[in-house]
């Protein structure tokens, strides 16, 4: 992206500025990338390899009056950029402004360029038309805006292995769309917004592997995720009790909290005939007491790890019914 210049291109203007005239013979107009054609180039910015755009009809005033009502807006149809989808293409420097000014954008994919560095832009929370934003595994640094609560139609949020740092506001709840929130393998601190409920669509929530701290939200909240099938928040610094009704959530099909300071019992009474759950990962922990016999009616139950625990009595035989268990 450090080929991006807001003199040659004119994308930031979503169809309303003029692009400036490059040669093609240039170095400006190759940019090293996996994908790149059509790129700083006399081509419409619209063919350009991972940009997508669509018609959208503007108002604009024509000056003339209508019987004293003011000027008469009328339509005028322009191409936006919709879509900027440059994920695994060899990307370098940082987010350039132009790009975070796109504000019809839909969906923004900068994923898996390490060298994609700087900060992730302050503007990009204000981007009110987004459904996907991706830049995992880039090395991006900055904080997640109270603002996220304002993008009401974003659906996949990843900004999982960068440097993302701060608190998970609690103005997420207010991201009522959101399928997949992972923001996994950064810097985060402080607790889990137990406002975090109100996001029933979600399917996965992975904070693994940040600096967080407090009670996993209780029943109260996380029972209403009631499509969530993997809920990872191993390698953090968590402490307290297991939600009980959490961990027998109707599709709920992994359940990750490995490493942390988890305390208190596994609920027996969490565990039934009708679970999904397939993995259950909780070792590193400090949990006491006994493992549930009623673990064993878990039929899809593939994986149980419960290592570096104070957990006593003996394995229940019930878990010898489950054919292809991985006990750890």
């Amino acid at each position: 992206l450090r080929h991006l210049d807001a003199e040659t291109v004119s994308v930031v203007g979503d169809g309303e500025e003029e692009k400036e005239e490059i040669d093609e013979g240039s170095d400006a107009a190759k940019p090293v990338w996996s994908k790149s054609y059509g790129w700083m180039t006399e081509r419409d910015e619209c063919a350009w390899a991972g940009v997508k755009c669509e018609i959208h009809t503007t108002e604009h005033s024509n000056n003339k009056r209508d019987k004293g009502r003011g000027t008469v807006a009328v339509g005028v149809d322009v191409n936006v950029v919709r879509e900027f989808n440059l994920r695994n293409n060899g990307l370098s420097g940082s987010i350039p402004r132009e790009i975070v000014a796109l504000k019809h954008l839909k969906v923004l994919h900068l994923g898996g360029n390490g060298d994609l560095e700087g900060r992730i832009p302050d503007q990009i929370w204000s981007l009110k038309e987004l459904v996907i934003l991706n830049v995992q595994g880039d090395n991006l640094k900055g904080t997640i805006s109270g603002s996220i609560g304002d993008l009401t139609l974003l659906q996949d949020l990843d900004l999982s292995a960068n440097r993302v740092e701060g608190s998970l506001p609690s103005e997420v709840g207010s991201a009522t769309s959101l399928r997949s929130l992972n923001l996994s393998k950064n810097r985060l601190t402080g607790s889990i917004p137990s406002a975090i409920g109100n996001l029933w669509h979600l399917s996965l929530l992975s904070l693994e592997g940040n600096g967080m701290d407090g009670p996993i939200p209780d029943d109260n909240a996380l029972s209403k995720l009631r499509n969530l099938v993997r809920l990872r928040l191993g390698s953090n610094r968590l402490s307290g009790p297991l939600p009980a009704l959490t961990l027998s959530l109707p599709y709920l099909e992994e359940f990750s909290a490995k490493d942390n300071a988890l305390t208190g019992t596994l609920p027996p009474h969490a565990f039934d005939g009708t679970s999904d759950l397939r993995i259950l990962d909780l070792g590193g922990n400090a949990l006491a007491g006994p493992v549930p016999e009623t673990l064993g009616s878990v039929e899809e139950l593939s994986e149980l790890r419960l290592r570096d625990n104070s957990l006593e009595g003996f394995i229940p035989k019930s878990l010898g019914t489950l054919w292809g268990l991985t006990v750890a």
